[in-house]
């Protein structure tokens, strides 16, 4: 829908503000990361639980590459967050590089969505031998790959459709170099 005075749909700007919101909730959930990992380290809050349980044989491989590169991941994050805030007020502006930003970032998105049909194991919870919990650890996992795939290609197809229409002419004719 096409304000006729403007020229402007309702698509871009509804999109826009949701990219803004999203944006800051992004930046005030990294500096937030940031805090609670500066003042509790991972290895500090995994050491809480009880010494006859080995956690670390439990938790999947996946988060454990993420906690120890935790600082590393929390900056990436503020700074693409930041960058994320200042395209999405360009997006409201119509900037036509801001509308390219977002179209390759939501690609990204999608493309790195479908590389996790390739990393579901890493995201399994290891079920040591003997485990008395072993049967309800199984059954977790297998709930764990049958959501990730929908949640994968929910993604994809939300993603790939939302680039298409950031790449369409209709929605390109409304913004400006």
């Amino acid at each position: 829908m096409i304000n006729e005075k403007t020229k402007e749909s309702k698509f871009v700007t509804r999109l826009g503000w949701v990219f803004f919101g999203f944006s800051l909730y992004s930046v005030a959930a990294s500096v937030a990361q940031s805090i609670l990992f500066i003042y509790r380290p991972p290895a500090e809050l995994l050491g809480r639980f009880p010494t006859h349980i080995n956690i670390m044989e439990l938790i999947p491989p996946a988060f454990i590459f993420f906690f120890d590169h935790i600082h590393v991941f929390s900056a990436v994050s503020f700074v693409f967050s930041i960058a994320a805030v200042v395209a999405s007020r360009a997006f409201l502006k119509r900037r036509d590089w801001a509308r390219i930003f977002f179209a390759v970032v939501i690609a990204l998105s999608a493309i790195l969505s479908l590389a996790g049909f390739f990393f579901l194991d890493a995201f399994k919870f290891r079920v040591p031998a003997g485990a008395n919990l072993r049967q309800g650890m199984e059954q977790m996992n297998r709930f764990l790959d049958i959501y990730i795939i929908a949640m994968i290609l929910l993604i994809i197809a939300l993603h790939g459709w939302l680039t298409y229409k950031l790449l369409s002419k209709e929605i390109k004719s409304e913004f400006t170099a």
